[in-house]
């Protein structure tokens, strides 16, 4: 792990968070796979709000069906909602005993992904005081996950974790605009493990920017270790203060 991003880290975990004032509007809740594994980390009274439906290894198509049956008896329990879904995880990759590969070397996933997702807001379209938004996935790594399972050569999966990152970056473009035109927004998860540097590259000697990722934040190359999930949460339930209080508003400096 490189300083400079774990600095980047506990440098955001330190910052004032945001004050809430006023009623909550509506309540938080997080549809997920494993990735609601962070949910272990809660440490504040914000975070707390959040409820979390969560199912490990729950792909898109699984937690639709699952929204969609118990969507009414959850409203009548909890009242209206801002639903956060972050899924996509399962779908990318096929997991094969204790391994993962890519699905598809395609957009094929990517836009059944994108159809879940459309009938995910027209599940919540229903209940008009409830709200949504779609959370990008995060960048994962193949390579890793294989390596941490004890695979004897991890390395014949780089191809595949290109491919993987370029169907998300894809993934997430297309996640943004879905939020746009529903008035809503995503933080950036991947963007916490990330580093850039440059070079010159050529006869011009043209600069060119390069984008690494730290996958030693990760406990296995998919989960979080707890440093970038408590960044991850912590992310999380400042973006639900924004959307379901009342007010919200930055605390004075000390």
């Amino acid at each position: 792990m490189t300083e400079k991003i774990k600095n980047k880290l506990n440098k955001f975990l330190s910052k004032p968070r945001l004050i809430t004032e006023g009623n909550r509007q509506l309540h938080p809740v997080v549809l997920t796979d494993s990735k609601g594994s962070i949910n272990r980390h809660v440490a504040h009274t914000a975070e707390r709000d959040i409820l979390w439906w969560n199912k490990s290894g729950s792909k898109i198509e699984q937690s639709t069906n699952w929204l969609k049956k118990n969507i009414a008896s959850k409203i009548i329990r909890h009242g209206n909602i801002w639903l956060y879904a972050w899924l996509g995880t399962c779908n990318l990759t096929t997991k094969n005993k204790r391994y993962i590969s890519i699905t598809k070397d395609n957009d094929e996933e990517v836009n059944k992904i994108i159809e879940k997702y459309e009938e995910i807001i027209k599940i919540i379209d229903k209940y008009p005081e409830s709200k949504i938004t779609i959370l990008e996935t995060p960048i994962y790594s193949i390579k890793n996950w294989n390596k941490k399972q004890g695979h004897k050569n991890p390395d014949t999966f780089e191809e595949q974790d290109i491919e993987l990152e370029r169907q998300l970056y894809t993934l997430n473009g297309r996640i943004r605009e879905i939020n746009k035109r529903i008035g809503s927004h995503s933080p950036e998860f991947s963007s916490d493990i990330s580093n850039t540097s440059k070079y010159h590259c050529g006869k011009d000697r043209k600069l060119k920017t390069t984008r690494n990722y730290e996958f030693g934040l990760y406990q296995d190359g998919i989960h979080p270790g707890e440093l970038l999930a408590k960044n991850w949460l912590k992310k999380i339930s400042e973006q639900a203060k924004r959307d379901c209080w009342a007010s919200v508003h930055k605390p004075p400096l000390k």
